[in-house]
């Protein structure tokens, strides 16, 4: 947030290649490693951005890392009134989880605590790739 203009630049520049983090916390938009929170929401951090050939890395730190689900009506509204590609991160703890971003159009998940502790299996996340939801 501090440098949006250096941002918009560097999106300009190289299209269809930056991809702008959104870290979630409480529904604020999360800042310096997660430390400070903004008075913005994830969604009004993407607006910001939104015009550009960009897409969106949002995670919700409230659930990132625990492997206990996620927050279904947050990843609906930020996908929804974003018209980037958003990719979700945070709390993906089964392949239902996985479902569930894909049927709300998100672009895709990021799996890393889920895998690390072997609640998700690679092969299982192929499987749904390819399904049709």
């Amino acid at each position: 947030m501090e440098r949006a203009g250096e941002v918009r630049e560097f999106a300009k520049r190289y299209p269809e290649q930056v991809i702008i983090a959104i870290d979630s916390r409480k529904g604020k938009v999360a800042v310096k490693g997660w430390t400070e929170t903004l008075p913005l929401t994830p969604i009004e951090l993407g607006k910001l951005y939104d015009d550009l050939d960009v897409s969106f890395l949002y995670t919700n730190v409230d659930v990132e890392g625990l492997v206990r689900g996620i927050d279904a009506a947050r990843i609906v509204e930020i996908v929804e009134k974003l018209s980037n590609p958003v990719y979700v991160a945070g709390g993906i703890s089964s392949p239902d989880d996985v479902k569930f971003v894909k049927r709300c159009g998100a672009a895709g998940v990021v799996i890393g605590s889920a895998l690390y502790t072997g609640k998700l299996k690679f092969e299982e996340v192929l499987k749904i790739e390819h399904e049709k939801i």
